[in-house]
């Protein structure tokens, strides 16, 4: 089963490729933009979640569970076609997601379990490590950089309570932290598109793709039908399209932005 993806052409859009981390199998697989020419970049990794790309560089990030319950989840790094992999940061939980500022060369990720259930930060060669949010319960985490912002989807009430599953976002260090979207199923991936104001996510529970303005407001349902399990999303917006996961059908599906013309 895939978890999550992200386009190359996100940031340049003449890579017009995709990759993803697919949990079950151990690894990581890209193709292009159609689906075609699916390749196997790195195998026999233990439970991949989460990927970034720094296309400049020509690196990948993701977070890998690991093979054991006791502090061995990682984020990792490896050459776009799999080559050099390192471990960044070891000793975690069960890290969830990831997301780049490659201009100030600091990568963020979310760690779940153990009591941690935590937003980190640090360099992106793993050094200077600092705890950003405690608590946050998250599953994944968008960058609004020019607005200095973190979004992530929380699937528990942050201070007390029930039922209180939601988008939320702080300042990059953790501090304002908020409440955008409030009353979601189970909210997984998330994506931006700053250039119009716009936040997109999956919904596990409710078998949605939604979006909003950033602010939280004018929530639309994107897709509605056809999902059995939607976790990770991506956004093509040169060519103003959204890539999504589904655990439950076993695919990458794409749309438009306005959730037209779904593509298998």
């Amino acid at each position: 089963n895939g978890e999550h993806i992200v386009t190359g052409s996100e940031t340049v859009t003449t890579t017009e490729m995709m990759y993803w981390t697919d949990n079950d199998a151990g690894r990581i697989q890209r193709a292009n933009l159609d689906g075609s020419s699916i390749e196997n970049i790195i195998i026999g990794l233990w439970q991949p979640r989460g990927i970034a790309i720094d296309i400049a560089d020509g690196k990948m990030y993701w977070c890998e569970v690991g093979n054991s319950p006791h502090l061995v989840g990682m984020v990792r790094r490896a050459n776009l076609d799999g080559t050099d992999i390192e471990t960044l940061v070891s000793g975690l939980h069960v890290p969830q997601d990831i997301a780049l500022d490659v201009d100030e060369y600091r990568m963020y990720w979310i760690d779940n379990g153990g009591g941690t259930d935590r937003i980190y930060r640090a360099n992106m060669d793993g050094s200077d490590i600092e705890v950003v949010l405690f608590g946050a319960d998250a599953r994944g985490i968008a960058l609004d950089l020019e607005n200095g912002k973190i979004y992530w989807t929380c699937i528990t009430n942050r201070h007390g309570g029930v039922g209180h599953r939601s988008i939320r976002c702080s300042n990059l260090d953790g501090t304002g932290e908020e409440t955008v979207v409030d009353g979601l199923g189970t909210p997984d991936g998330i994506a931006l598109d700053l250039e119009y104001g716009k936040m997109y996510w999956t919904d596990q529970s409710t078998d949605k793709v939604q979006r909003a303005n950033l602010d939280g407001t004018d929530v639309e349902d994107l897709v509605v039908t056809g999902l059995g399990r939607p976790y990770g999303i991506a956004l093509d917006l040169a060519n103003s399209k959204m890539y999504w996961v589904d655990w439950g059908t076993d695919k990458i599906q794409r749309a438009n932005l306005d959730g037209t013309d779904i593509e298998n």
